[in-house]
């Protein structure tokens, strides 16, 4: 038999205890007082006999409460699979912007893998957290949908790419209002959307939809790519593997990673914002959700549990405490 509460045991035999010297004390103030007024009597005799018993059973019961108090555990069961945890909708920028050559790692886009990958990596170790996917450029679509699967999910990280949307640009606040409106009415406070982009947005509204994040109770951690405000020529795979300048008007494309937006974003919803190019931050995105409130999420098939044992204990200490209740009674 194992204990839930281990640290609560200490309860039962120090409570039975303290019952029964309160009971002692009381006994010997009442054979004195007999002695004195009554002696000889054996009605007294016969009344303090059945106040000792039940004291004693009612004592039995406070120490049987006690380790029923520590939830004991025994055996296994099986039940329905559940975990804990909360929803991470990563909501990843795949705009040509992201093929800006400015990480040691080599592209924006290579480093925004690397960098979720090491969350979902810290994110399956704590095993209760579920994944979902938005990408976005010129307009956002959701591509995976809350689920426990990390493989899944890793599997169509991997895949994604500008080929997913069918509208070039980069709308930052586009991909949020699409983020906020696939969460679930009363999920919004057990969920987290962590983004990842350069923050080089071609809409206007991206320090808006900050702002509009406060009192919905969805955090947004950034992941954010790019040197800021850095010119940044974006070097596009071509289909024969030799990269290419992206050009605009015959002029070379160079792109501006903007992260101070992105940092009044994650402040105004009371999230966390990690700059990739520095020292590695991903460790604290990953400590911000997993502090955070959780609820319970049905997970796929059955699983084997540990059998609660406190309800054998339980029902004796109630049978107990009643007899000695009773027994109390006695005149």
């Amino acid at each position: 038999m194992e204990f839930e509460y281990v640290s609560l045991l200490w309860i039962a035999p120090l409570a039975a205890a303290g019952l029964l010297l309160l009971h002692g004390h009381a006994a010997r103030a009442r054979a004195r007082a007999v002695a004195i007024f009554h002696p000889g009597s054996g009605q007294l005799s016969v009344m303090a006999v059945a106040r000792r018993r039940a004291t004693w059973s009612v004592a039995a019961a406070v120490a049987l409460m006690g380790i029923a108090l520590a939830r004991p555990i025994g055996g296994l069961e099986e039940g329905v699979a559940s975990r804990e945890g909360r929803d991470v909708l990563v909501v990843l920028d795949v705009s040509l912007s992201m093929y800006a050559r400015d990480h040691d790692a080599g592209s924006r886009a290579e480093a925004a893998r690397d960098a979720v990958d090491r969350l979902v990596e810290l994110l399956a170790g704590d095993g209760g957290h579920r994944l979902s996917l938005l990408a976005f450029a010129g307009r956002a679509t959701l591509l995976l949908p809350p689920a426990l699967d990390y493989e899944a999910f890793r599997s169509r990280f991997d895949a994604v790419g500008p080929h997913d949307i069918s509208r070039r640009g980069t709308r930052v606040d586009a991909g949020l209002a699409a983020a906020l409106g696939s969460i679930e009415t009363g999920d919004e406070g057990f969920t987290d959307v962590v983004l990842v982009s350069d923050g080089e947005d071609h809409g206007t509204a991206l320090r808006a939809a900050g702002r509009n994040l406060r009192g919905t109770g969805v955090a947004v951690h950034v992941l954010a790519l790019g040197i800021p405000h850095l010119p940044t020529p974006v070097l596009v795979p071509g289909a024969d593997g030799i990269d290419a300048p992206l050009l605009y008007q015959d002029e070379p494309v160079r792109s501006r990673a903007d992260h101070a937006s992105m940092r009044d974003l994650a402040a105004f919803s009371g999230g966390s914002f990690c700059a990739l190019h520095q020292a590695g931050c991903v460790g604290d995105v990953f400590t911000a959700i997993d502090g955070a409130p959780r609820r319970a999420f049905a997970a796929e098939g059955r699983e084997q549990r540990r059998r609660p044992l406190y309800h054998w204990l339980a029902v004796p200490a109630l049978v107990l405490l009643m007899g000695g209740a009773l027994g109390w009674r006695v005149r």
